[in-house]
């Protein structure tokens, strides 16, 4: 298994390489529907960087704000560029070029990680937390993130077009449950089908249906205390699932067609071979006989 990188590299070298000596404009995109769009000023001496992402707005109010302008201080600006959420703007004699591009690229881990943060924090800190928080990050997913006294219980609403995919995630998600067995300190791992958990009773928006299928992924003090690890692993779940889901799909349809190819070679090999025999007729001739 391997574990999904939070950055964007395409961002990164573009931040990285820009000079101020040639024009830019690209839009490219990243996990849950992202898409971002890089380009120039007139005079090439900065760089803006934009964001569109569905869970923009949610994450902004739900400490988003705070913690982007906590991360990147006057690049980020007030108002972003139309049709974007978030824009920076990165000035061509920026200092520590690969710093600066590293934290750019970390757009959206930062977007994404600040819920987790903010509760984090405020747990860390005996602060009040709301009691639950809903973030709309996809056209028809979502995620909740609900405290139950120091720990965080984090729902992940994942929709499954293939019914094939269910029974591959109830078979990937056991082994999370059944390492807690082995290891210590582990976040303990729940699915359940169609029907929400009762974490999310009375909250509204919630879907619900065959295709939906809710993770439900409870964290310890010990997670939160490393919140910034924590908040990269946990924002990249859905999307590492199903990356291990068509891994596994793909490693089986490979391991089929293996298979088949092994059985055609049997039986090509158990074809009997074909005998010509000659033979000579009354009156001296040859023939061969099939």
């Amino acid at each position: 298994m391997i574990l999904l990188e939070t950055s964007n590299r395409i961002l990164f070298d573009e931040v990285f390489n820009f000079n101020g000596e040639k024009r830019i404009y690209n839009i490219f995109a990243d996990f849950d529907g992202v898409k971002f769009h890089t380009h120039t000023s007139e005079d090439k001496q900065q760089l803006f960087v934009s964001i569109q992402f569905k869970g923009a707005a949610d994450l902004l109010k739900n400490g988003g704000q705070t913690y982007l302008k906590a991360v990147y201080g006057p690049l980020l600006q007030a108002k972003p560029e139309p049709g974007y959420d978030i824009t920076l703007i990165i000035d061509v004699n920026a200092p520590n070029k690969e710093e600066l591009a590293h934290k750019v690229s970390q757009l959206k881990r930062n977007l994404m990680a600040a819920p987790f943060l903010m509760v984090f924090d405020a747990i860390e800190s005996k602060k009040a937390t709301p009691e639950i928080i809903s973030i709309d990050y996809r056209s028809d997913e979502s995620f909740y993130i609900k405290t139950q006294g120091d720990n965080v219980t984090v729902i992940f609403d994942i929709i499954f077009k293939d019914s094939d995919d269910i029974v591959l995630s109830k078979i990937f998600l056991q082994a999370f449950v059944d390492v807690r067995k082995t290891l210590n300190n582990v976040p303990s791992v729940s699915f359940s089908q169609k029907d929400p958990p009762l974490e999310l009773k009375g909250v509204r928006g919630v879907r619900a249906g065959v295709n939906h299928g809710f993770v439900s992924i409870n964290l310890f003090p010990g997670h939160i205390k490393k919140a910034q690890e924590t908040a990269d692993l946990i924002q990249t779940f859905r999307d590492y699932l199903h990356y291990h889901i068509k891994c596994a799909k793909g490693y089986m349809h490979t391991s089929m067609r293996n298979r088949v190819d092994g059985l055609l070679q049997v039986l090509n090999r158990a074809k009997p071979e074909p005998v010509n025999t000659v033979k000579r007729t009354f009156k001296g001739k040859f023939f061969k006989q099939s």
